[in-house]
């Protein structure tokens, strides 16, 4: 799971389907295009049903609702 935030503003959580931290980190803000000043970060690791649970397959990120 992972987390886009901006100092003193709103944050974005995801699901990735990724077993790095630092590759779940970049796939993340690649695929929600993450501006300048924005910090993406892993913030829980998932179980892989989890993720299949949501629909997910290796490589997909997902918003969480």
């Amino acid at each position: 799971m992972v987390r886009a935030s901006r100092l003193g503003g709103m944050a974005r959580t995801f699901y990735v389907y990724e077993l790095e931290d630092n590759k779940a980190a970049d796939l993340a803000r690649t695929a929600i295009a993450a501006t300048t000043g924005e910090t993406v970060e892993a913030v829980k690791l998932l179980e892989i049903h989890e993720l299949e649970d949501q629909g997910l397959k290796p490589g997909d990120v997902k918003q969480y609702s």
